[in-house]
């Protein structure tokens, strides 16, 4: 699987909030109220758009030479994955360092998260190159403690997808760091503000056409 990093797109689309309460796109209503959904869709509250930063969330662009390592790095862990395991799966998944047992799907306070030994850090040299780099760029403060990392490198092919969640901050001590190594998907990561109900009130849509993208938030604007 080859990667040109220069076809990584701006997309550009709308979220509307369903009658569910959920913020979808176009296609989604289609998928989610086929009877209905012209009607759905012109009515339903359009999610406003922010250029302004979340507070928490800082953003630096990643050299594009370093992520291709990387991406080569990774790949023939992620696709020595049987196809038809990675078909019936919400995405491919490689951890490295700690990973925990627990579905992140439970409601709050039914699973127990207990840390697990993952493959080490040390077996991906260019990737822990990279966290390094993201890390000092976002905050110098902060040093590679390679004894109580968690990485999650993910892998979403056609059909796959993250859906908009929270993360819960008991499950992480310090804040979070990641980098959109390559999108060629018709969506961005995004960032969402919630009223009291949890309905997204207005949206930050990261610019993916500076990918290769280094990110790091807190929990501050949660």
């Amino acid at each position: 699987m080859a990667f040109d990093l220069s076809s990584c797109a701006a997309p550009c689309y709308d979220l509307r909030i369903a009658r569910d309460g959920y913020a979808y796109k176009e296609h989604e209503f289609q998928t989610w109220y086929p009877s209905s959904w012209r009607e759905d869709w012109q009515v339903a509250q359009l999610v406003a758009l922010t250029r302004a930063v979340p507070r928490g969330l800082h953003l630096g662009k990643v050299d594009e030479a370093l992520v291709g390592t990387v991406l080569a790095e990774l790949l023939p862990h992620m696709l020595n994955i049987p196809t038809k395991d990675r078909a019936t799966q919400r995405r491919t998944a490689v951890e490295i360092g700690w990973t925990y047992e627990g579905s992140y799907d439970d409601a709050v306070g039914t699973s127990v998260y207990r840390a697990k030994a993952a493959t080490p850090l040390a077996a991906f040299p260019c990737l822990r190159e990279m966290l390094s780099r993201v890390m000092h760029m976002l905050d110098a403060s902060l040093p590679l403690d390679e004894e109580r990392l968690n990485v999650s490198c993910l892998l979403y092919e056609a059909g796959q997808f993250i859906p908009w969640h929270a993360d819960r901050p008991y499950v992480y001590r310090d804040a979070v760091f990641g980098c959109v190594v390559f999108n060629s998907s018709d969506s961005a990561l995004e960032f969402h503000s919630t009223d009291k109900r949890g309905r997204p009130t207005e949206r930050y849509l990261i610019d993916e056409a500076i990918s290769p993208l280094g990110f790091a938030f807190s929990f501050l604007f949660i």
